[in-house]
């Protein structure tokens, strides 16, 4: 009688959520979140005008030209690599917020699986982590993409899926 209550009360413990899952989740789900609906947006409104991509190369060389006076030439190279990426993204401006918002929406999914139990979740982070480092070579080529951003990236979603794995015992 005593070994049935105990596998009962371990059973009970381990049905509640971990609160370091929630606050893992709650995060996703602001990060994806908030690029979804930034995705949504931007898919509603109109591609920018030439206008207002002239007056943002303006500020980027204004910004360049600081770089340079003040000899931080890697940096230098970065903002430019940056600024092809965003010509980029808007000469395929469809193309890429689409990608966009689908590569959210994984995201989104995996942080509800893993709210409601299911490990599926958890794979659709790595998935979704996978994704969203990759995304921006559908757009521009390797070289081009600084290697400080994709390094970030490369870290920021080893950091997330190692998180998450330390709560795979309460997936199921």
């Amino acid at each position: 009688m005593e070994d049935e209550y105990q596998i009962n009360e371990s059973q009970e413990e381990n049905t509640e959520r971990p609160r370091f899952l929630l606050v893992l989740c709650i995060m996703t789900v602001l990060n994806a979140g908030l690029t979804l609906v930034n995705g949504l947006f931007s898919l509603f409104s109109a591609k920018p005008s030439e206008a207002e991509i002239a007056k943002a190369n303006s500020q980027i060389s204004k910004s360049l030209d600081l770089l340079i006076d003040q000899e931080m030439y890697y940096w230098v190279d970065v903002i430019k690599k940056v600024q092809i990426m965003t010509e980029a993204m808007y000469t395929n401006f469809m193309a890429y917020i689409t990608v966009s918002i689908i590569v959210s929406l994984c995201g989104l999914l995996a942080a509800i699986f893993m709210l409601k139990g299911k490990k599926i979740g958890f794979h659709a982070y790595i998935i979704y982590s996978f994704l969203w480092i990759l995304q921006s070579y559908l757009f521009v080529a390797p070289q081009n993409v600084p290697s400080v951003l994709v390094i970030f990236n490369v870290l920021f979603c080893v950091g997330f899926i190692f998180m998450y794995s330390r709560n795979l015992k309460w997936l199921r």
